[in-house]
């Protein structure tokens, strides 16, 4: 049998060779636990991820769905309506109204065949518009909200056309920068159809004088009118102020044709030139903008060539953006 002192060495060995043991064992699986929780970090990270780029795909393929789900059923009212006016669909524009739509619903509009769209507010729009001059470049951009005067340079670098003119002060600005830029604005005469005096807009009264007085300014257009339908559920009223519209608009029309014609004979006959020319050129006007989605059916069947829809085709206001 060994002794005690052999026992005690051979103790002390064991002892160091257990401990030795215990560390390296305790290492390893230190190492291990780290590993597989960098292993785990990285492999949630990866699928955070996945996950987050699969949302973003799946949701931008949704809302082109949705998009397009809503300008197909936008265009088929548009039809419906138009046929029981004994109209032609084709004879009215769609207006998508992107002022509370992000950036990726407007693509996806565009992506779906929509190219003209309109916006309320300089300040808002301008960011957007910018962004998107190269990705949409057959984009129309009207300005359909209510102009102040010292934002007509922007109006005239951001928009395609106006359509909020309701004062020979905004008319005479908006030519004056037009003329600077070296371009010419389409512009719409803004008409207060209903009467509502929180709404922006010339009176019936009034419309045919600064018609004639916007049409002789240089460097803007005269296009047509644009109103907005009384706040009401009552279709008569809608469709009574939808159709004094419209008779406004004939009226212009008649009277534009008419001075074109009576100048033109008059000149002819004294051998000398039209005196006033930029009438000669305005001849008629084509385009009448009424009509938004709880109305526009009500306005198609009144003569309406362009309406102007947003949140049916858009859905709610976008939270991100400003009100």
């Amino acid at each position: 049998m060994p002794s005690d002192i052999e026992i005690h060495e051979l103790s002390e060995n064991c002892s160091f060779w257990v401990t030795r043991s215990l560390i390296q064992r305790f290492k390893i699986c230190l190492l291990i636990i780290v590993t597989s929780c960098t292993l785990s970090l990285r492999m949630t990270i990866d699928i955070i991820h996945s996950i987050v780029h699969k949302n973003y795909y799946t949701m931008r393929t949704e809302q082109l769905i949705s998009i397009a789900d809503n300008l197909k059923l936008v265009n088929e009212q548009t039809q419906r309506a138009a046929q029981k006016a004994g109209r032609q669909a084709s004879e009215i524009t769609l207006l998508a109204v992107s002022k509370f739509a992000s950036v990726e619903k407007i693509v996806a509009a565009y992506q779906c065949g929509q190219h003209f769209f309109g916006e309320s507010r300089i300040q808002e729009s301008q960011a957007k518009i910018e962004s998107l001059r190269d990705r949409l470049p057959e984009a129309k951009w009207s300005l359909i909200g209510h102009l102040q005067s010292n934002k007509a340079v922007k109006a005239i670098e951001l928009f395609d056309q106006v359509q909020s003119v309701d004062s020979l002060k905004i008319a005479e600005k908006l030519s004056e920068q037009a003329s600077k830029a070296n371009r010419t604005l389409e512009v719409l005469l803004e008409v207060n159809s209903s009467g509502e005096k929180q709404k922006y807009g010339v009176s019936f009264s009034e419309a045919p004088e600064l018609a004639e007085q916007i049409s002789n300014l240089k460097s803007i257009s005269l296009a047509g009118l644009m109103t907005i339908g009384p706040h009401t559920e009552d279709e008569v009223t809608i469709r009574k102020a939808f159709a004094e519209t419209r008779t406004l608009f004939d009226s212009l029309n008649s009277f534009f044709v008419r001075s074109s014609v009576v100048e033109s004979g008059a000149a002819e006959a004294l051998g000398q030139e039209p005196i006033n020319q930029k009438t000669m050129g305005q001849k008629a006007i084509g385009q009448l903008s009424m009509g938004m989605s709880a109305d526009f059916e009500l306005a198609i069947a009144e003569g309406s060539t362009e309406i102007r829809i947003g949140t049916s085709i858009f859905g709610p206001r976008d939270s991100k953006l400003r009100t």
